[in-house]
C-alpha cells in the first residue's frame, strides 16, 4: 500500500535571484493548513494515496521519462534505457484488465537509450530524444490507441528523424504560439483539451538548444547557453560544462528555462513567432547538478537538483520565493495546479518531484511544506521520473529496473501483454528484470 509521510524541509523565502540561493538559511516556513487539518502538500499526497494504485510492466530496463497525453489521462508514453519508447493505454470495458494500463505499442527507431518522450500539444505525435543524438517524430497508430494487446513496433508510425545533435538529447519540448497556449489554458480548465498542431520543437543536447521546424524537419537555429557571469563562483571541474539536463517552456510567456549539470539555471527568450531563440542569462543556484525544471502560469519557475534542493522563483519579479532542501536526490519535477475540484486549494501549486529514495515528494510552493508518497515498501528503487495528467487526475512514476521473482509477477497480476513470458520463469533461466510503472488514479474524495 502507498504510504504518505510528512517531510521536514529547510526553507528560505524571498531572496533576490542575484544572491546565492544555495546559501539559504535553514528553518521551517509557515504551513498552509487544509480544511481537515493537514497541510496542502499532505492533502495532495493523500488524494493520490487514497485512490487506486496500479502497476504496469513492459520495459526491462530503466524508464527515464513519462508523459500523459494532453487530452487524456488514459494514454501515456514512456522512454526507456532498453532503446524503446512505449505507448500505454488504460483499458476500458468489462474485461479483467479494465482500468489497467497496458502497453499497446513500442517505438524502436533509436539506436541507444531513449531519454525523453513527449506528446505534441495536439496529441497527434510524439517526439523522443535519445543518447544516439537523434530526435524521432512518430505517432501511435489508430489500432494502438484502441487495442487490448501489445502491437509492438507495428503500433507506431515513424514520421521523421532529426539529426545533428552533438551529444545525447536530454530534453524535447514542443512550442506553441503563446496566444494559442493561453487560449488552451483558459479552455482547458482541468478538462484536458488538446492544443493546436505544433510548429516548432526545441531539443537540448550538450550545452545548446536546437530549434526545429516540425513540418519541414529543418534545423532553424543552434542556440548556445547564456554565458556565465565573470563574478560567478566556480563549480567543480567534474560538473563542467553546463549540460542542459531539463528544459521547460513558459506557458504564458516568452521564456525557456533549463536546469543544468553545473548547478546553474539558464534562461532564453522566444522571439519573432518562435523564429528565433535568444540567450538571456545564467543564474547561480547551488553546488550540485540540476536535474529538471518546470514553469507555471503567472511567472512561477521551479527546479530540482540532485542534492535534494528545490527552488521556486518568480521570473517576472526576478526573485527567489522558496529554497527547500529535502534529504534525498531529486530527479524530475512537475507542477500540480490546484484549480480543479479535487485539488488541495484554488490558489495552491504543489511541486511534485521524484526521488532517489523511491518516493514521490509533494512540496507546497507557497510555504515549502513537504509530504512524501511511497508506492511500495520494498524493493526501494530510485524513481527517475514523475508525470501528471493535464487534469491532475493521474500521477505516474517509474525509474530503475528491479529483478522480480515469480511470486512478485503473480501478485501484481499484470496482463499477458505486460508480464514476462512464463518460459522466462522456468528452467535455469534467471528471473527477468522489469521496471514497473506506478500509476495513481486520484481519489474523487480528495479534500477541496
Amino acid at each position: 500500500m502507498p504510504r504518505v509521510m510528512s517531510k521536514a524541509a529547510s526553507v528560505s523565502h524571498a531572496a533576490p535571484l542575484s544572491e546565492r540561493v544555495a546559501a539559504a538559511a535553514a528553518g521551517l516556513g509557515a504551513v498552509a493548513i487544509a480544511a481537515d487539518g493537514c497541510s496542502a502538500a499532505e492533502a495532495a499526497a493523500d488524494s493520490f494515496a487514497g485512490g487506486r494504485l496500479l502497476k504496469a510492466y513492459g520495459h526491462d530496463a530503466r524508464i527515464f521519462d513519462l508523459c500523459f497525453h494532453p487530452a487524456s489521462s488514459g494514454l501515456l508514453v514512456s522512454a526507456s534505457d532498453d532503446c524503446t519508447a512505449g505507448v500505454w493505454r488504460r483499458q476500458q470495458g468489462g474485461s479483467a484488465a479494465a482500468g489497467r494500463y497496458m502497453q499497446t505499442a513500442s517505438f524502436r527507431g533509436h539506436g541507444d537509450s531513449v531519454m525523453r518522450a513527449v506528446w505534441s500539444p495536439d496529441g497527434q505525435m510524439v517526439a523522443s530524444g535519445s543518447s544516439d543524438g537523434v530526435v524521432c517524430l512518430w505517432q501511435p497508430t489508430e489500432a494502438a490507441l484502441t487495442s487490448r494487446h501489445n502491437l509492438g513496433a507495428a503500433g507506431t508510425r515513424h514520421l521523421a528523424t532529426l539529426e545533428g545533435h552533438p551529444e545525447e538529447v536530454y530534453a524535447c519540448v514542443f512550442l506553441q504560439q503563446q496566444q494559442q497556449a493561453q487560449q488552451q489554458q483558459q479552455l482547458q480548465g482541468g478538462s484536458g483539451s488538446a492544443g493546436q498542431p505544433p510548429e516548432r520543437l526545441v531539443a537540448a543536447s550538450g550545452e545548446s538548444l536546437f530549434l526545429w521546424d516540425v513540418s519541414t524537419q529543418a534545423l532553424l537555429q543552434a542556440v548556445p547557453s547564456p554565458p556565465v557571469p565573470k563574478a560567478a563562483a566556480a563549480v567543480p571541474e567534474r560538473w563542467r560544462p553546463g549540460y542542459l539536463f531539463g528544459v521547460a517552456a513558459q506557458p504564458d510567456g516568452p521564456l525557456l528555462g533549463a536546469a543544468c549539470s553545473d548547478g546553474r539555471l539558464r534562461l532564453w527568450a522566444r522571439e519573432g513567432g518562435d523564429s528565433a531563440i535568444t540567450p538571456l542569462c545564467t543564474l547561480p543556484w547551488n553546488q550540485a547538478m540540476g536535474a529538471d525544471c518546470c514553469f507555471a502560469p503567472g511567472g512561477l519557475f521551479c527546479a530540482c537538483s540532485k542534492d535534494g534542493s528545490l527552488i521556486v522563483m518568480d521570473v517576472r519579479q526576478g526573485r527567489c520565493l522558496q529554497h527547500v532542501q529535502l534529504d534525498t536526490p531529486l530527479l524530475s519535477c512537475t507542477l500540480l495546479q490546484g484549480s480543479s475540484g479535487s485539488g488541495p486549494g484554488p490558489g495552491s501549486r504543489i511541486l511534485v518531484a521524484s526521488g532517489a529514495d523511491g518516493a514521490v515528494h509533494f512540496v507546497d510552493t507557497e510555504t515549502g511544506e513537504a509530504a512524501s508518497l511511497l508506492p511500495e515498501a520494498a524493493p526501494v528503487r530510485p524513481l527517475l521520473c514523475a508525470a501528471l495528467s493535464s487534469d491532475g487526475a493521474c500521477l505516474a512514476a517509474s525509474g530503475e529496473a528491479v529483478l522480480l521473482e515469480e511470486q512478485d509477477m503473480l501478485s501484481s497480476t499484470p496482463s499477458s501483454a505486460q508480464a514476462a513470458p512464463s518460459s522466462k520463469m522456468s528452467g535455469h533461466q534467471p528471473a527477468p528484470k522489469w521496471s514497473p510503472m506506478h500509476i495513481w488514479q486520484r481519489s474523487k474524495q480528495a479534500p477541496p
